[in-house]
């Protein structure tokens, strides 16, 4: 019997994006500017946690004798996203 996970999340090859102008200015106005650069910076630690993961398995299939391709023409970040059924 094969359970269906309650979620399915992988890692995507993408671009994180930057915080938008408004968004940044309301948050400055609610919050203090370190308060913001603490949330950015949250942010790019998870990705380049996120990176290290991928690189580790990138390094170990190679180990492994496993051909991989890198699609350079992406940026080289990574995010991990839920995937719906529906996608």
């Amino acid at each position: 019997m094969t359970l269906i996970p309650a979620s399915n999340y992988r890692v995507v090859q993408k671009g994180r994006g930057g915080m938008a102008p408004r968004l940044q200015l309301q948050l400055r106005a609610r919050f203090s500017l370190a308060a913001i650069e603490r949330y950015q910076q949250r942010q790019r630690d998870e990705a380049e946690g996120v990176r290290a993961r991928v690189y580790a398995v990138r390094e170990a299939a190679v180990a492994r004798g496993v051909q991989v391709v890198v699609d350079e023409t992406r940026p080289d970040e990574y995010t991990i996203s839920e995937l719906s059924d529906e996608e």
